[in-house]
């Protein structure tokens, strides 16, 4: 386990020897902290707690060609999951900032849009927890 408190994951295995001298500097080590004395206190912190790294679970690092850096942005709880430019398939209306990009791709079969399980891209969601 790479995290030191509870409330950040442990990294998923792939990525774990890429980012453990992130997870031990003194920033991540104070947001963990940080996020942990939050929920303590009460507070509801968007992203749930099993999806920060969502992103980084999904995909493998050898498998991405593109890595799209986004916000996760939906303030309504259930929508965040971490990955940018998206929201789990039973979030329905669409977020009107997710509705407005999807009209933007004029794409009409959405067989087109990338899928994290089958291609090669990793949508990370860039403001993962707030």
């Amino acid at each position: 386990m790479v995290s030191v408190l509870n409330t950040l994951l442990p990294i998923p295995l792939g990525w774990r020897s890429l980012l453990k001298e992130e997870t031990r500097r003194p920033y991540y080590r104070a947001l963990d902290a940080f996020l942990e004395k939050e929920r303590a206190g009460g507070q509801t912190i968007l992203l749930a707690r099993k999806d920060i790294f969502n992103a980084l679970a999904a995909t493998s690092y050898e498998q991405p060609r593109v890595l799209l850096v986004g916000q996760d942005p939906y303030p309504t709880s259930g929508h965040a999951h971490g990955l940018c430019f998206s929201v789990q398939p039973t979030v329905q209306p669409l977020p009107f900032s997710l509705r407005n990009a999807y009209q933007e791709l004029t794409v009409t079969d959405d067989s087109c849009l990338p899928r994290v399980d089958s291609s090669p891209l990793c949508p990370v969601g860039w403001d993962m927890t707030y």
